[in-house]
């Protein structure tokens, strides 16, 4: 399947020999993963949670292989800042300026850490973690975006995969993409994929999503906070330990009072502030 110059066909450039790759341990994204003995049992079916619809407007194909992860970091921007990006080019360019790139070829894709960092330059800080369903589901309930690394042949290519797995060459976490959504009523998970030109509000078998994810060992980037455009609407950021930030608390007055407010405004990197125009 080819589509805007790029291969997307699981089993030509994008799973290696192990014997004759040239790409050593960045691989493709640089996220090889040792597979548990014994891997955890699929989660019991819970409550729908995040909305698939959400990242429709902000996704678009990626323009070649590798960018994966600028892509997906636009995707991520463009909710939170409300701003219209359909390319990924300012933040390849970005990753190249700060050496995000494997060998500074663009190709061989970033590091999960690079794409967290990719986040915080732009000015959305996230975490890299490990997780259950129900944890992503908490995400999602909660408007934060989340970035997943994935073994795209599980559903890109069912049939290839297994083949690729019977052959000792299963590639593990190659791909990033964004989820939207978990539909347990329906069976699904919605991504918002960038490497698939049906990308768009893709909708993934709950048993081919978590072989997929779980090829890359549960592997996620949330954003501390909710995006301040997400469909949730008692969603709360939160400090580290717990307590409600001091501009959202619409209880009793703050302690600190001016001096906690600017504290909070400052340690942003973004800020929402209402503005009146008065006409004559």
């Amino acid at each position: 399947m080819i589509e805007a110059g790029i291969d997307f066909e699981p089993t030509d450039t994008q799973v290696e020999d192990p014997q004759t790759s040239t790409l050593g341990e960045w691989s493709d994204h640089d996220i090889t993963f040792d597979q548990p003995d014994d891997p955890e049992p699929s989660a019991e079916p819970g409550e729908n949670a995040g909305d698939a619809d959400e990242y429709s407007e902000h996704w678009f194909l990626q323009a070649e292989d590798g960018t994966c992860v600028p892509a997906s970091v636009a995707q991520i921007v463009a909710e939170y800042t409300g701003e219209n990006i359909q390319s990924e080019e300012a933040f390849v360019q970005m990753a190249q300026e700060n050496g995000y790139f494997a060998g500074g070829d663009v190709s061989n894709g970033m590091s999960i850490y690079a794409a967290a960092d990719l986040l915080e330059q732009n000015g959305i800080p996230a975490t890299v973690e490990t997780g259950t369903m129900s944890d992503l589901s908490t995400a999602l309930d909660e408007g934060r975006g989340v970035l997943l690394y994935v073994d795209s042949g599980e559903y890109w290519d069912p049939e290839q995969e297994e083949v690729d797995e019977a052959r000792g060459r299963d590639q593990g976490g190659d791909h990033c993409v964004v989820v939207s959504e978990i539909d347990y009523d329906k069976g699904v998970v919605y991504l918002s994929d960038p490497g698939h030109p049906d990308g768009d509000r893709m909708e993934v078998p709950l048993d081919e999503f978590e072989e997929a994810w779980g090829d890359a060992d549960n592997t996620m980037i949330v954003c501390d906070e909710p995006s301040p455009n997400s469909g949730v609407q008692d969603a709360e950021p939160s400090d580290a330990d717990g307590t409600t930030d001091p501009l959202l608390d619409t209880g009793t007055e703050t302690e600190g009072g001016l001096d906690a407010a600017i504290d909070w405004a400052t340690a942003r990197p973004w800020l929402l502030l209402p503005l009146v125009i008065g006409g004559h």
